[in-house]
């Protein structure tokens, strides 16, 4: 018997709370979420969520070089978390978009710790001429 995986009893869980099945495929060709998606799509950002919480400190213990990947990496995934409560966890009606703005800021955020990294990288040149 194969291990599954917990994300997939998560959803199936979820979904039967909300009434939506997980295998109903049609409801996925409609033109607004209905209320059980929305239900279902409310709970997985609020587990996507406690997830990215939980891994925050992950930046902080990481080498160096890597954490600005993680920052970002987590940023991005809550920027998109808030977009999809602003859709009102409607994902079908329209796609939620993280802004031009938000994904400036994210990449410069990253650019900014990679150069401290790398700064903190480099040995220190303490010391004058003799």
């Amino acid at each position: 018997m194969s291990a599954v995986h917990p994300h997939v009893i998560h959803a199936l869980l979820a979904a039967a709370l909300f009434g939506a099945s997980t295998t109903e495929e049609a409801m996925l060709d409609d033109r607004r979420a209905s209320p059980a998606l929305v239900g279902l799509v409310q709970e997985e950002v609020a587990w996507a969520r406690q997830l990215f919480a939980a891994g925050r400190e992950l930046a902080d213990r990481g080498p160096p070089v890597l954490r600005p990947a993680i920052r970002m990496f987590r940023a991005g995934g809550l920027a998109v978390a808030a977009a999809i409560e602003r859709a009102g966890y409607d994902t079908l009606s329209r796609r939620p978009q993280v802004g031009a703005w938000t994904k400036l800021r994210l990449a410069g955020r990253a650019w900014w710790d990679l150069q401290r990294a790398r700064r903190a990288d480099r040995p220190s040149r303490t010391g004058g001429a003799s």
